[in-house]
């Protein structure tokens, strides 16, 4: 009898272990799905939380957060490249344009020859501006963008800003009348990026051949 009970014991705890243990690891072998199912074309799979607050559950909130973070950093990612090639497609153009224009002119007409370096290194100077102005946004975003302090005179800067300014812009009058000494601590080349966008912003906004003070 007591052979026949271990027995039946035995397949009653065989049987028993493989129906608990299935449970238990069901939240696994969903994590192992979701997980093989995750590409980067496909970054939207996430894993229902269910039952009570164990190791379990938070290992599958935890998975949850890094797809979460991999998805806005992708998102990041796309959005940047599509800012990027917007805003560097028209400097390209305009330099192809102009290089067209040497081929065909630029041998024999010294006019058209010293139009098209002009122009071509105008629109070089722009979109080394621009990468500067994406990367620096791009840094921002994934918090990597390091301040690094000096003392330097704002005044300075402000005239040097405003000298390449009037180099760039040809269509408006660009002034600094009043620029008072100041020293200041600060990012050197972020406070340089923030003028720079201010008056960018100015002769956007500002018709032909208006004013602008700084």
């Amino acid at each position: 009898v007591m052979a026949v009970a271990d027995f039946i014991g035995i397949i009653a705890s065989i049987i028993l272990g493989y129906m608990v243990s299935k449970r238990m690891l069901k939240p696994i072998d969903d994590i192992t799905k979701t997980a093989e199912n995750i590409s980067i074309n496909n970054l939207k799979e996430r894993i229902e939380a269910k039952g009570p607050d164990d190791e379990l559950n938070r290992l599958i909130k935890t998975f949850n957060k890094m797809i979460d973070r991999l998805q806005g950093a992708f998102n990041k990612q796309v959005q940047f490249v599509s800012d990027a090639s917007h805003e560097l497609r028209t400097p390209i153009t305009v330099i192809q344009g102009y290089a067209n224009l040497l081929d065909r002119w630029g041998k024999d007409d010294r006019e058209a020859l010293e139009k098209s370096i002009y122009a071509i290194k105008l629109e070089a100077a722009n979109m080394a501006k621009l990468i500067e102005e994406l990367l620096f946004l791009a840094r921002g975003d994934s918090g990597r963008q390091l301040i690094e302090k000096e003392e330097f005179l704002i005044n300075e800067l402000i005239d040097e800003v405003v000298m390449e300014s009037k180099l760039i812009d040809k269509n408006h009058e660009i002034s600094n009348n009043k620029n008072d000494s100041a020293k200041i601590s600060a990012d050197y080349k972020m406070i340089k990026q923030m003028l720079r966008i201010l008056i960018d912003n100015s002769i956007k906004f500002t018709p032909k051949d208006g004013t602008i003070d700084i």
